[in-house]
């Protein structure tokens, strides 16, 4: 909320207008020149006209001196804010989607998502609520509509909601990158799950900024959506920032299916098909593995490999993998013949493509860094043992 002064524009207006350009621009992008992604460009390009109309009302409805007709400013305004507030929420969503999903594509049960915007224009239409109603939380002299006030709550805790929902997806999807992929970059996880709480720090600030000027007037109120204004400034840029230069790099995964039915004998097999790859096909020491390529490898359906590794040997495929890599690199780094083997020499024959995961990895598994483990011989060996036996596991308890 902007306090009108005798200037047409003041620091949080220009930073107001220089969001809608940005938006504007990158939505163009998305539109009409990048053509890559499929249906990701469409939803990202229209969560950012969404944003462009969230502001373009704020920055309207809080500037009078802004050139704008009666009829668009008290009428159209109410509306255009209703869409703008809940509609970013589920677009929002739906681009986490789109991006962290194989071969996603807009369904018809999406459409729900868009159900409090509906019930939000309904409301508006029902009182046939004005910018005025809206204002009211800036000027305490004025009386407070009920029903404006519902308006104000329920649009800013539907993205509140939606920006946590988006949030528990980004982190799904890390899990199931875990269950798919031996190795991956979580420099793209860590920018979208940056993003998405960012977008729930931005939003609940916006309920702060109701709650207050609903209890204590809107003078403070005022005060305190100005630090909003300079939020979601701040925000848009990183998310121009991060979509030109991160999410093209997010690998997709599709999630399996883990049936309940699979009896013991079925797991018995699978669990001896795993522990041939890793002792006699040694698997685990290409690069890129991940867990189609490890199934179609050894012949069973991926769905059944992830039920074994998760449900009866209480594991990942990321932790699986990089167990048995993580009991190679030991083997190596105690080996006498591999004495001349520099410590990276030794990660990439273990089947790490990175020092970072591999000394994570050892550090957490052994306890101590590769060279301390190289230097002392005294250390017992029984991690390393269990490590190549842990496949056998199951079938010994059964």
């Amino acid at each position: 909320m902007s306090i009108i002064d005798d200037r047409i524009f003041n620091l949080n207006d220009i930073c107001f207008i220089i969001t809608i350009i940005e938006c504007l621009i990158l939505a163009f992008y998305r539109f009409f020149i990048d053509k890559s992604q499929g249906v990701q460009d469409v939803i990202f390009g229209a969560f950012l006209l969404a944003i462009v109309v969230e502001i373009l009302t704020k920055l309207i409805m809080w500037n009078e001196a802004l050139p704008a007709s009666n009829t668009v400013r008290q009428q159209l305004l109410p509306y255009l804010f209703v869409i703008g507030h809940l509609a970013r929420g589920p677009l929002f969503l739906l681009y986490v989607y789109s991006i962290t999903q194989t071969k996603y594509h807009i369904k018809l049960t999406d459409c729900w998502h868009f159900l409090p915007m509906f019930i939000g224009l309904f409301i508006v239409l029902g009182i046939s609520g004005t910018t005025q109603d809206l204002k009211m939380y800036s000027d305490v002299t004025q009386e407070q509509s009920p029903i404006s006030t519902v308006i104000w709550y329920f649009v800013t805790t539907t993205s509140v909601l939606y920006a946590v929902f988006s949030l528990i997806t980004v982190r799904q999807y890390y899990a199931q990158l875990q269950e798919n992929y031996s190795s991956f970059s979580t420099v793209e996880v860590n920018w979208l799950t940056t993003i998405s709480s960012c977008f729930i720090l931005c939003w609940s600030w916006s309920f702060i900024i109701v709650l207050v000027a609903d209890q204590w007037g809107g003078v403070i109120a005022d005060d305190i959506g100005k630090v909003y204004n300079y939020l979601i400034f701040i925000l848009i840029n990183a998310l121009f920032i991060y979509s030109l230069v991160h999410s093209h790099r997010m690998l997709t995964c599709k999630p399996f299916i883990k049936k309940a039915n699979h009896n013991k004998d079925k797991c018995e097999h699978i669990i001896n098909q795993i522990n041939s790859a890793i002792t006699e096909q040694k698997l685990h020491l290409e690069a890129n593995i991940n867990i189609e390529d490890f199934s179609n490898k050894i012949d069973v359906p991926a769905k059944d490999v992830s039920y074994v590794l998760n449900k009866k040997l209480k594991t990942s495929f990321f932790e699986f993998i990089n167990y048995h890599r993580i009991a190679e690199a030991k083997r190596l780094l105690r080996d006498e013949g591999s004495k001349d083997k520099n410590i990276l020499e030794i990660l990439l024959m273990s089947g790490f493509n990175n020092k970072s995961s591999f000394h994570r990895f050892f550090n957490r598994l052994v306890g101590i860094s590769p060279s301390e483990y190289r230097k002392n011989k005294t250390i017992p060996d029984k991690a390393l043992e269990s490590s190549i036996k842990v496949t056998a596991t199951y079938i010994a308890k059964s």
